[in-house]
């Protein structure tokens, strides 16, 4: 029975740690933006985000970026505001994505899937919600090949002058 207590308190501490944002690449610096409230690339280049940490609200696209943005915090009120010539390009996955977010806002920016270079991955998909509440204003998502442009799932999608391509055999807008 005194073995129940270390494997009680392990098992509890596991479960306390907040979850943490995750940059990999040299586009968004080399700031520890691990618990950050607000995040903003630094360079051209490649780049990475994982937002996880419950109070990171805000990130700001200033550059081009080669890598991925997954939001997966389910902070209220996530903003993603982006310049004109901002754009995130990836080869697999999706290039944007977000799950549980609620009254997301993606204003401008250009998120766009490039032919898959062997990842297995499939085909990129320029953004994808599920469980979401966004709102899409000046933003571009682009598909690849038979990836969709953009895809939402159980969510709700308000867009105001946006561009959904999808690639050759997808949809610009894909509802599932």
């Amino acid at each position: 029975m005194h073995w129940m207590v270390p494997v009680l308190f392990l098992c509890s501490s596991l479960f306390s740690q907040a979850a943490t944002n995750w940059v990999d690449g040299l586009a968004y610096g080399t700031n520890d933006w691990s618990t950050a409230g607000s995040i903003s690339s630094q360079t051209n280049g490649q780049g990475s985000l994982v937002i996880g940490h419950e109070f990171t609200t805000n990130l700001t696209l200033l550059h081009e970026i080669e890598g991925y943005i997954n939001i997966t915090n389910q902070a209220t009120g996530f903003r993603v505001d982006a310049t004109a010539g901002a754009t995130v390009t990836g080869s697999e996955g999706a290039v944007f994505s977000a799950v549980g977010a609620t009254n997301l806002t993606i204003a401008g920016g250009r998120f766009i899937g490039t032919v898959d270079t062997g990842s297995g991955e499939g085909d990129a998909v320029g953004g994808y919600i599920t469980n979401s509440t966004a709102t899409v204003s000046g933003s571009e998502f682009a598909g690849i090949g038979s990836a969709n442009g953009f895809v939402m799932e159980k969510s709700t999608l308000t867009i105001t002058n946006g561009i959904f391509r999808g690639g050759d055999s997808g949809t610009g807008l894909f509802v599932g």
